[in-house]
């Protein structure tokens, strides 16, 4: 049975706990930490207080404005980044600005916080008390309506129009991509998308899509992408939907920078007589790579794949597009330690950033095992290639940063 949240009792949200972590300022050592807060709190309190002012400085680099203040470790884990949670907010709010959403798994209230900021009526609830309270504390904090309630989301105690809702991955504290396995699962997600007019599911950005069937409404996948960083993938149903199938979102430096729509067509790629000496090479954006319109956006501007299996573009010119970082290809050469390293010799290159496609080894082993005796910086593109894996000395066609 869901209610509302009546005023605080736990201590954690009280004033002597406030001022206890107010007066920490921006302290990080762990022992003056404790020290301090056991001046003035009991123990138990002050580990909690020490806890959480951990979890504050953590939670930074996810929040611009509305950071919430409290939280715990696993709900953090699960809060939307403040740019991704905006970007949902204000495409909602677009397209039902009168409605009433229920953010039915609120956690600590990200995206609740998000979509007030939009403008959205928003009735926030979660199964778990401590929770609901973080939840309600964070929106009051910041003079949001907490309209927050505590009750189980395939039991909503409340009507509304629109559906949020972000399933747990974890259940038992252990990730899985078995969807069936969710909290709840995918299915009870979907039957719950389909009694709102408009819902969006948050769900595992690495997710396949492929064969499943959404909605009987309309619909559409949205791959987002926060500083080149894929974070999470959309079901957006009912009027909520656009009218493409599948959608590359593209957030930078907290702002909207690109979106990109349409179906998934086939990559193709060059011959394999071309692939040791590419004009140009195009590094795409994981979201346009994971929504698998890599292809789509290719035949727009003429561009090949490197390889079949290799999320890499080959053009004859740079492509501006905010999807692609395009780089001129200076050499190549096998991935023989002596050959790349006369390679980098003759272009004055020292240390590399280093992209790979298809090699075991992690970037930072790599750019350390290739590095030059130059004095530039440059980068090496590192592929896996039927042949075997070949190196592209390039640099950014359109400056440092390429087409971002």
């Amino acid at each position: 049975m869901g209610r509302f949240l009546p005023k605080h009792t736990d201590p954690l949200f009280k004033e002597q706990a406030h001022r206890a972590l107010e007066g920490l300022g921006e302290e990080r050592d762990l022992l003056k930490v404790a020290t301090r807060l056991k001046r003035s709190l009991e123990p138990s309190l002050a580990r909690r207080c020490a806890e959480l002012h951990e979890l504050r400085f953590r939670s930074r680099s996810r929040f611009i404005k509305e950071a919430p203040l409290f939280m715990t470790a696993s709900g953090l884990s699960r809060a939307s980044s403040e740019a991704a949670a905006n970007a949902r907010a204000a495409h909602l709010f677009s397209k039902m600005p009168h409605a009433w959403v229920s953010d039915a798994t609120c956690g600590i209230g990200a995206d609740s916080l998000a979509l007030a900021r939009a403008g959205a009526h928003v009735i926030s609830s979660e199964i778990d008390p401590f929770l609901v309270a973080c939840s309600a504390a964070n929106l009051t904090l910041y003079g949001h309506p907490a309209r927050v309630t505590i009750s189980d989301c395939l039991k909503p105690t409340a009507k509304s129009d629109a559906l949020f809702l972000d399933p747990d991955r974890r259940p038992g504290g252990v990730r899985t991509m078995n969807p069936a396995e969710w909290t709840p699962s995918l299915g009870q997600a979907i039957e719950l998308a389909e009694q709102h007019e408009g819902a969006c599911l948050k769900l595992a950005p690495a997710m396949d899509v492929d064969g499943v069937k959404p909605s009987s409404a309309p619909y559409h996948w949205q791959w987002v992408s926060v500083d080149r960083s894929l974070v999470e993938l959309c079901l957006w149903t009912g009027e909520l939907s656009i009218d493409q199938p599948r959608e590359a979102l593209l957030i930078r430096n907290g702002e909207v920078l690109a979106r990109f729509s349409g179906h998934p067509i086939p990559c193709e790629p060059i011959p394999r007589t071309e692939r040791p000496d590419p004009p140009y090479l195009h590094d795409p954006d994981p979201c346009l790579v994971r929504s698998r319109l890599l292809g789509t956006l290719a035949a727009e501007h003429s561009l090949r794949a490197l390889h079949p299996m290799l999320a890499l573009l080959v053009g004859d010119s740079p492509v501006i597009s905010p999807f692609l970082d395009p780089f001129r290809v200076l050499g190549s050469a096998p991935l023989d330690r002596r050959r790349v390293r006369a390679l980098l010799r003759a272009n004055n290159i020292g240390s590399i950033e280093v992209r790979k496609r298809g090699h075991p080894d992690r970037a930072e082993v790599l750019a350390k095992r290739f590095k030059g005796p130059g004095e530039k910086r440059g980068t090496l593109f590192i592929a896996r290639l039927d042949e075997g894996h070949r190196a592209y000395l390039a640099e950014p066609a359109l400056g440092r940063g390429g087409g971002r």
